[in-house]
């Protein structure tokens, strides 16, 4: 539904890090890669999909302010970087950020986050944005994703194999206890820290969702 704000996690495809030296020798470090890719099923059973020849993901409102976030916090305290691309192309969504200099920072939490993505730890963006499914035949396929904000997150919940996506979506519409024997199998295959993130992230969209009703 278009009223509903959800944030979702993904991992950063054909991610690059490049670090630039200005006149004066003063370092900035830029991150590239796709926060979304087309024609592919993700771990939430979407397929972002140009239906009917249009884009598929609107990011004239992220233009406005084009900031990365840490983990949504939206606060001034809280900011990472700064979008200077982001576009569609025929893969999906592409973007190229400027990380803020780390000695320009002063809280340790921030520093840690800029510091983990300018080494390539981190490696996934959360989207914080509404979600259309316009076509009624197809209803797994994305039309349009309208983009609010892009946050730098731990995990992105589609680095579980698409084979998985249905017992993620699974675990979306009812509770962990009620699917021990599925949340079980999937620590056992992607570990239990990355799991317990991915459902905590499940847990949020549910209650976004919920408050948006």
């Amino acid at each position: 539904m278009p009223d509903k704000l959800v944030h979702k996690n993904f991992n950063i495809e054909e991610l690059k890090v490049e670090v630039k030296k200005d006149d004066n020798e003063k370092e900035s470090t830029y991150i590239t890669g796709y926060a979304n890719t087309k024609g592919k099923e993700d771990a939430y059973g979407d397929i972002p999909t140009n239906y009917k020849g249009r884009p598929v993901y609107d990011v004239s409102r992220m233009k406005t302010n084009p900031v990365m976030l840490i983990d949504h916090e939206n606060s001034i305290t809280r900011i990472m970087g700064n979008f200077v691309k982001l576009k569609e192309d025929d893969k999906g969504l592409f973007f190229k950020v400027k990380l803020k200099n780390i000695e320009d920072s002063f809280l340790p939490e921030v520093k840690e986050a800029i510091s983990n993505f300018k080494s390539g730890v981190g490696r996934a963006l959360s989207i914080g944005g509404r979600w259309l499914y316009e076509n009624e035949g197809k209803p797994k396929q994305l039309t349009k994703a309208i983009i609010h904000e892009i946050s730098g997150v731990g995990v992105g919940a589609d680095g579980f194999a698409l084979s998985d996506a249905e017992k993620i979506k699974s675990l979306s519409k009812t509770t962990k206890d009620e699917n021990l024997e599925e949340v079980e199998g999937l620590k056992s295959k992607y570990g239990a820290s990355k799991t317990e993130e991915v459902l905590k992230s499940i847990e949020k969209q549910k209650e976004e969702i919920k408050n948006n009703e």
